[in-house]
């Protein structure tokens, strides 16, 4: 993450992840690790203070966030054709 203000650098995650998107008031990044969808709170960078927003049973390849925050678009690495949607999604929710 880059802050505009002072140019300021902050590692976000030191593994392989895939950004899926900020929640609607910037609070928030999602980002697809494996089958998870961690919440990183902007205010906790790299700071290892993500939730698992959700998970499933294939690994997560490639999603979005809608721009309302209520609707995960991803599609799913497995050997048959599948497409995984979550809506309802509560971002205040912590496991």
């Amino acid at each position: 993450m880059i802050s505009l203000s002072d140019n300021s650098e902050v590692l976000l995650r030191s593994w392989e992840c895939f950004p899926a998107g900020w929640s609607p008031d910037g609070s928030l990044l999602y980002d697809a690790c494996g089958n998870n969808m961690p919440s990183i709170p902007a205010s906790h960078a790299g700071r290892g203070a993500a939730h698992t927003a959700f998970t499933i049973p294939e690994d997560i390849d490639g999603a979005s966030i809608s721009a309302d925050g209520k609707l995960f678009v991803f599609s799913a690495e497995e050997t048959k054709s599948d497409v995984w949607v979550v809506d309802n999604f509560d971002p205040a929710y912590r496991k």
